[in-house]
């Protein structure tokens, strides 16, 4: 028989594994390629321009964003991996703006902030030039009125002693106020210190609407065979260095690395077909669908309606078309082994649309009784006569929908949280209804329902396919035993061959990073790869020194195998690269050897020495990204518009090939267009500064990022 809380038989090899334990402690030095993280007490994440960012302070903020998105229920792996990223450059940002300020002496200091005056502070809250955020607090939300007053009221009765909750609230507010004005200082600076010469703006006009028509001969790279060339390592070394601002690089790590998957075996594949055989002859004689769904299944047990198109295969074609009370099963869905039961149909809108106000409850307590009292006086109101969709722009918190008068528009039945849902399913059209959710109280307005569809209730007892424990300990023996006999790179090239392993690779792996390819919440790897040489197996630096690392589904035995400071990239790592860029050169420089031979001439004469066909291209334009008929060739179009018509260019040398043309005519640029050009490019040049400075400090300020010591 399936008991409620039914424990799978586990079958660890304890002697083995205490065996391997033991083996692998002995040979833990063979592993071992760094030493302690927290030696000497190091508690700096990162240094930006000289100045430290303390690791205690980095984690409390990422505690405190995560606690914000926690609130509003949205934060997942891939989430906390934004977070991560989100205050290290927000830390970064603070330290590079702060010092930015400092050097340019901004004003006077007000409370730890440099470049803002107190008489600024008061402008901004009560005074003539209030801040939109101060607006948007303080606007009272059944008026729609925002009263400078009442911030001087706030103010007076909530300080440090009165209300210390509030008061608190209060600095925070204040402190993102001034950030806000100092950064607009800053780029206000930046802006007014830029400007576009008319010169540069006819010029621009000039490149973009100029046009040349031309005749040309050509000869792609591809028509040379790589052996016809010869490309020696002096060649390279001499590309390298030429072009070395090609490959500048961030610190990053490469690892090579064998990943065995903990997937079920036959014997857990035959266990869990034993067991849900159990559940089915159970779950087909309980009195309470429901509740033995609860309590047995691996799965949460919904008591949702949902059509055919939502339950999937095979129910969709199965069970949703069989009587009441049918079962179906057992059956293989996703990993999971199901028994599934029909409980009832029915037929039911599936297009549903509304109207809302939203009052959002306390948010520190949680409490709803003002909002409802709100909501009752506003229902009120509405009933005697005022317009809804008024009343909710002046009144509703949920900002998006008042916008609209509170329209939600057409929404699917089942989309939103279970009380709203029945409210917009059962009320009547036009009607108010006054309901609660987590977000608060809610005026409701049915305003249309359309498409009846036959939804389904079923519920479902699923058993989830796992690796037993005997299966993990025997991946994790076979993982360790060729992480034992892989002492060095060398072999461990050697054994993947030998027992036929798949060898994975990764590249660019920053230091905050917590992802390792495709594993999420591997910041334990990460670092140990940060702490290990290149050349040398990956051993956990954080517990144990052992090589074999369990991340997600998998056990992972890793080498690290290219070491990425900042700066430029080795020539031994780009040398390929540059391989394939020096041989096309060659390439060209033989085509252009073959074209000087034949001589001169019209491109006629040139075309039938060397047997290729003249070609047209009209409405050639410098500035485009690419010439119509010939593709990217930014040298060939520099040559078309410097070149006098008639005249047949030199030999090109291109992207793709080498060139001869001869320009037949060439159409003026529109000097009409200037103004409005020089308009443009005045604006293009304030956007650009909101993505383009940062960059530009960041590089400055010469960040070291410590983040995979912690």
């Amino acid at each position: 028989m399936a008991t409620l809380e039914k424990i799978r038989k586990k079958g660890p090899l304890v002697a083995v594994v205490i065996g391997l334990a033991l083996l692998l402690f002995i040979l833990g030095d063979i592993f071992r390629s760094g030493s302690a993280l927290f030696q000497g007490g190091q508690t700096t994440v990162a240094e930006v321009a000289g100045e430290s960012i303390d690791v205690r302070d980095y984690f409390n903020r990422i505690q405190e964003v995560e606690n914000i998105y926690k609130n509003q229920g949205r934060l997942d792996a891939q989430g906390s991996e934004m977070v991560r990223t989100e205050v290290w450059n927000e830390m970064i940002s603070n330290v590079i703006f702060s010092k930015e300020m400092e050097a340019l002496g901004l004003s006077v200091e007000h409370k730890g902030y440099k470049g803002i005056s107190p008489e600024e502070v008061t402008d901004m809250v009560n005074g003539k030039n209030i801040d939109p955020m101060i607006q948007n607090i303080f606007t009272n939300r059944q008026t729609g009125v925002f009263n400078p007053a009442d911030v001087t009221s706030f103010l007076r009765q909530n300080n440090a002693s009165t209300n210390p909750e509030a008061f608190a609230q209060w600095r925070q507010i204040e402190q993102e106020l001034l950030k806000k004005r100092i950064n607009e200082k800053y780029y206000n600076l930046v802006i007014k210190g830029l400007f576009t010469t008319s010169f540069e703006a006819k010029k621009a006009v000039n490149e973009a609407t100029a046009k040349a028509s031309i005749v040309y001969i050509s000869k792609s790279i591809n028509a040379v065979a790589d052996s016809a060339v010869t490309v020696s390592k002096e060649d390279m070394e001499k590309y390298y260095d030429e072009h070395k601002y090609l490959f500048e690089q961030e610190v990053s790590r490469d690892a090579a690395y064998v990943s065995f998957n903990i997937v079920p075996s036959a014997e857990d594949s035959a266990l869990a077909i034993e067991d849900i055989n159990e559940i089915n002859k159970e779950f087909r004689n309980a009195a309470d669908a429901f509740e033995y769904g609860r309590m047995n299944s691996d799965l949460t047990v919904s008591k949702d309606f949902i059509t055919a198109a939502n339950l999937g295969s095979p129910l969709d074609t199965s069970l949703f078309n069989m009587e009441i009370g049918s079962f179906f099963g057992p059956y293989f869905d996703q990993s999971y082994w199901k028994v599934s039961k029909l409980i009832e149909t029915k037929e039911v809108f599936d297009s549903l649309k509304a109207s809302h106000i939203l009052i959002a409850k306390n948010q520190q307590t949680g409490d709803m009784t003002q909002a409802k009292a709100i909501a009752d006086s506003l229902k009120q109101v509405i009933a005697n006569g005022a317009d809804f969709a008024l009343i909710a722009l002046t009144n509703s918190q949920d900002q998006a929908s008042a916008q609209k008068g509170g329209d939600l528009g057409w929404f699917s039945e089942g989309m939103m949280v279970p009380s709203f849902n029945e409210a917009v399913l059962k009320g009547e059209i036009n009607q108010i209804q006054v309901i609660e959710t987590d977000f608060g109280v809610h005026l409701v307005k049915v305003t249309d329902r359309r498409n009846k569809v036959k939804k389904a209730q079923i519920v479902s007892v699923a058993r989830y396919l796992d690796a037993s424990e005997k299966t993990r300990n025997l991946l994790y023996q076979q993982a360790s035993k060729f992480a034992i006999e892989s002492s060095d790179y060398e072999k461990f090239n050697e054994n993947i061959t030998k027992y036929q392993y798949k060898k994975l690779v990764a590249r660019n792996i920053l230091p905050g990073a917590t992802r390792f390819a495709a594993i999420e919440n591997a910041n334990v790897l990460v670092k140990s790869i940060y702490n290990t040489e290149k050349s040398k197996i990956v051993v956990n630096t954080s517990e144990n020194s052992n090589p074999v690392f369990e991340e997600g589904e998998s056990y992972i035995v890793a080498f690290v195998t290219e070491i990425k400071d900042k700066g430029f990239a080795s020539f031994e790592n780009v040398q390929l690269q540059i391989e394939t860029e020096v041989r096309k050169q060659k390439k060209t420089e033989k085509l252009a050897q073959e074209f000087a031979m034949a001589g001169t001439g019209s491109l006629e004469t040139l075309a039938n020495k060397l047997n290729v066909e003249v070609k047209a291209a009209n409405d050639v334009v410098f500035s485009a990204f690419q010439i119509p008929g010939i593709g990217i060739e930014p040298k060939l179009n520099g040559v078309i518009f410097a070149l006098e018509p008639q005249k047949v260019s030199p030999v090109i040398k291109g992207n793709t090939g080498v060139f001869m043309v001869n320009v037949i005519a060439k159409e003026q640029a529109d000097e009409s267009m200037f103004g409005a050009e020089l308009s443009k490019l005045n604006r293009d040049l304030e956007s650009r500064i909101a993505y383009q400075i940062f960059p530009a400090l960041e590089k400055k300020a010469e960040i070291k990022d410590y983040r995979y010591k912690f």
